[in-house]
């Protein structure tokens, strides 16, 4: 079984739980955060990732760094399939991915489904969150500042950044180049400056961030709103 024949079976639970496929990539928006499942085929093998990326943080490419490979998730361990299998074998992996994806997945996407309640999430903490996203400190710490700028929370959006920073200053060179730094410390400048103004203006520079982001990931989205 091929992957294309593999996702002719996936379709319809996808397309019940309101998920639209492009490619390899099934994707949800909700509220400004974006939860998606993909599929990796890689030398005849296929593994399935989740991951979320928000709306409100600038992307030019879809990153797996809020999210992982879906046998990570939890101690049901369901291993990548390996696609020279018989067609039953490869069904009977399906099933139980999309029972995996039904009792585990989607369950941890609903508790995250909004800017207020990913904030919830990420303050248990970087220990906790790692257990979900495999992301740096320094990711996690720069996800929590643009989810605060987002909702206006000015306080922990500043102390977000400063933790940001202080990751960024204490790995030299790795894992983060010099221009790394450089484009987060331009990006952190952009959100100081607008730390305190009115909510017009804020909400005028998150509203660029969002359509370029969605013009860079998900360009026939403009009008999807759920």
């Amino acid at each position: 079984m091929n992957a294309k024949k593999i996702k002719r079976l996936t379709d319809p639970f996808f397309q019940s739980h309101g998920f639209t496929r492009k490619g390899n990539l099934y994707y949800k928006i909700k509220d400004l955060l974006v939860f998606c499942i993909v599929f990796e085929p890689v030398n005849g093998t296929l593994y399935c990732n989740y991951c979320m990326t928000p709306l409100y943080m600038p992307s030019e490419d879809l990153y797996l760094t809020y999210g992982n490979r879906v046998e990570t998730f939890t101690r049901y361990r369901l291993p990548p399939l390996d696609m020279s299998q018989s067609d039953e074998t490869c069904a009977a992996w399906v099933r139980s991915l999309t029972d995996l994806l039904d009792r585990r997945i989607l369950p941890f996407f609903a508790r995250i489904d909004t800017p207020e309640h990913l904030t919830r999430f990420l303050k248990r903490g970087y220990r906790w969150v790692k257990r979900y996203f495999f992301c740096t400190k320094e990711q996690y710490c720069y996800l929590r500042a643009y989810t605060a700028f987002a909702l206006g929370d000015d306080r922990r959006a500043e102390a977000s950044i400063r933790a940001s920073l202080r990751e960024l200053d204490c790995t030299s060179p790795y894992p983060y180049t010099e221009s790394y730094k450089a484009m987060r410390r331009k990006e952190f400048d952009s959100i100081r400056d607008l730390l305190g103004v009115s909510p017009a203006d804020r909400n005028h520079y998150l509203q660029s961030i969002i359509s370029e982001t969605r013009s860079h990931l998900f360009p026939d989205t403009e009008s999807i709103v759920q």
